[in-house]
């Protein structure tokens, strides 16, 4: 057998470009690399590359699939979560040529490192990367054995080299103990004991510099605010009590009814104006919520706020004045 010739110079240079960014070259920087006839011209080209941003967005493809990676939570109805802030980590980490070492730390346990940076704290998003549900019926203790078996099987894919070939909740391997495997499962097991059903906690803020700068200025706006408001003030004092006696007291205030010359309910609830003014809802209605809008007419003059009351009434279940059987569940709003 005889070694293949050598390629030829364009050759090189895309099979450069696919392997280390990704990309094909443009036409232009095959020509700068024909043209360069210097003895270096190769390792330039390779140094050229491993500093592109898209170097990192090479290597970071293959590590994202092997720790699972995705931006859908996976089981079910595989809703969207946004978890990509690990992925420019990872980016971030290749670019930066960090060592393996930290790199392993960070993502096992960054957030329990003494003063951990916000880096260190999305790194360790890996812990945080298996499938979730939110169905209903789901059951904590079967998602809980799938949390736990998912984190033990992705540290021995990507760091021990030992994958498994199992069900979700169970792990086989003809090259570990079980003593190995269940002292694994032990160590990730408390961590796994809040199951991941449903909605997701919110994570952590990740804002840009400029938006931390905003931040900042905000929170620094509020201390200061918030200083002149509990600072004392014997003008805002007085005022304080000469509206306390005139108009903050609502027997003191003239309320006018007013007529309802509209209503109608975005589902489909019977609503009815009696004599009195106050608007019934019929207890039959078949929407569990709903929405109700009443058109008034105000009177001339200048309207400082309005009044809305929810009434008991012996037509309700325990009177009210929700439409629930021990009668809550009423909330109220106006635009």
């Amino acid at each position: 057998m005889k070694h293949a010739a050598e390629a030829d110079r364009a050759t090189l240079c895309r099979r450069l470009h696919l392997d280390l960014i990704g990309l094909p070259p443009k036409a232009d920087e095959v020509d700068t690399f024909l043209r360069d006839e210097s003895s270096n011209s190769f390792e330039s080209l390779v140094d050229r590359l491993l500093a592109s941003p898209h170097y990192g967005e090479r290597m970071a493809l293959y590590w994202l699939d092997l720790v699972r990676y995705a931006d859908t939570i996976g089981y079910h109805s595989d809703n969207p979560r946004n978890v990509w802030p690990y992925r420019n980590y990872a980016i971030r980490a290749f670019n930066d040529n960090e060592r393996f070492d930290q790199f392993t730390i960070e993502q096992l346990a960054g957030d329990l490192l003494p003063n951990a940076t916000r880096e260190q704290k999305i790194a360790s998003a890996f812990n945080r990367l298996n499938m979730t549900t939110e169905e209903g019926g789901a059951q904590a203790k079967q998602y809980e054995a799938k949390t736990v078996t998912d984190r033990v099987k992705a540290i021995g894919t990507a760091w021990l080299a030992r994958p498994t070939c199992a069900p979700s909740a169970t792990i086989t391997s003809t090259t570990r103990s079980p003593r190995a495997i269940s002292t694994a499962l032990a160590r990730f097991s408390p961590t796994s004991k809040r199951a991941r059903i449903g909605r997701r906690e919110e994570g952590v803020l990740v804002p840009t510099p400029e938006q931390d700068a905003k931040l900042k200025d905000f929170d620094a706006r509020l201390v200061a605010l918030q200083r002149e408001l509990d600072a004392s003030s014997p003008e805002r004092d007085q005022a304080q009590a000469e509206w306390s006696t005139v108009r903050g007291r609502t027997e003191d205030i003239d309320w006018i009814p007013l007529h309802p010359e509209k209503v109608h309910a975005d589902r489909g609830s019977q609503l009815m104006v009696r004599e009195d003014q106050t608007i019934e809802v019929a207890v039959d209605g078949n929407a569990a919520s709903d929405t109700y809008f009443v058109t008034v007419k105000t009177p001339p003059g200048t309207t400082t706020g309005f009044k809305l009351e929810a009434l008991a009434s012996d037509a309700l279940p325990a009177k009210g004045p929700g439409r629930s059987a021990n009668g809550t569940s009423c909330s109220m709003s106006s635009p």
